[in-house]
């Protein structure tokens, strides 16, 4: 594979893990169309990537996508790189010869990625653990797991395959209490591990990002204040610390989904427009409750500043 397609495949992947599917679907295209002719890794690459982007987008870039898997797909095999409809339409003609309709683009996955590797604190524990079984101090041994187990905490799953790995080898050589420390350790660590999808929990949360419906509630809340507070100020000042509550919640969510939330706090707290403006911008999103937000805020300054003219040309 060539550096400029090694490049663009992982600024896709980047922006795939952003929860930026659009833009990753357009990197993906430069690298099928870019690269002339294209080769076996780079084209194994864009079948990796638009199985995991299929599922997330539609319309143009859903289209693409499926345009994207029959080129893979072709070049894989040796073949011409279709462009445009082409591919639709090749796809379109192998089906009526085999008398089926088309298959799903993503219903078979492709190979499973490999397990994430651990982290330099906890390979460094592991090899620990490891050369003290060798030498015979299974005691050692076990301590050293249960630390780790500890440290690593519910999430890791590679520090969680070693602890299985090496607690089973040591659980063969021991009995008594040390022999149930290993099996404590077996138990806690499947457990984890049978816990442990982070990769489903990020595309969860990059799912709960993609839904709007919490900031086109914010993007009213100037009207809702505005409503609240001409009835009783005290009710418009909780209208007002209610969006700002749930710009917090919103904010958790990019957290949990690894969207980049740096100066996000500030700007829900000093001026919710930013906020939006920024959000939507990290999550590749329409500014739709951007617009709505400014235009209810337009609004209640016009009315305001019609109610008080009104009053200054009433006569006492």
């Amino acid at each position: 594979m060539d550096l400029r397609s090694r490049e663009q495949l992982e600024k896709a992947r980047k922006q795939y893990e952003a929860g930026k599917y659009k833009a990753a679907v357009s990197t993906l295209c430069d690298v099928m169309y870019d690269a002339r002719p294209i080769d076996l890794q780079a084209a194994r690459g864009i079948l990796e990537l638009v199985a995991q982007l299929g599922p997330r987008v539609d319309g143009w870039e859903g289209n693409q996508c499926e345009v994207l898997v029959a080129n893979a797909r072709d070049a894989c095999r040796g073949g011409r790189v279709l462009f445009g409809s082409e591919a639709a339409e090749a796809a379109a003609h192998a089906a009526e010869l085999a008398e089926a309709p088309p298959a799903p683009v993503f219903a078979l996955p492709l190979a499973p990625a490999p397990p994430p590797e651990p982290s330099p604190a906890t390979r460094k524990r592991l090899d620990k653990a490891r050369r003290q079984t060798e030498k015979g101090k299974s005691k050692a041994a076990v301590s050293t797991l249960r630390k780790l187990g500890f440290a690593a905490g519910t999430d890791d799953a590679a520090a969680a395959r070693g602890i299985i790995e090496l607690a089973s080898e040591i659980g063969t050589h021991v009995e008594g209490s040390l022999g149930e420390e290993c099996a404590d350790l077996l138990a806690r660590s499947r457990k984890a591990l049978e816990s442990t999808r982070p990769e489903q929990a990020r595309v969860a949360a990059q799912q709960e990002v993609r839904d709007l419906t919490l900031l086109w509630v914010v993007a009213f809340s100037p009207l809702l204040q505005a409503i609240l507070g001409a009835v009783a100020p005290p009710l418009g000042f909780l209208a007002g610390l209610g969006a700002f509550f749930m710009l917090l919640y919103d904010r958790q969510l990019l957290k949990r989904a690894h969207i980049d939330t740096n100066w996000l706090l500030l700007a829900a707290f000093l001026l919710p427009p930013a906020y939006l403006d920024i959000r939507l911008r990290r999550t590749d999103q329409s500014p739709g409750p951007l617009y709505a937000w400014l235009s209810c805020f337009v609004i209640v300054v016009g009315v305001a500043a019609l109610v008080l003219l009104a009053q200054s040309a009433t006569p006492y």
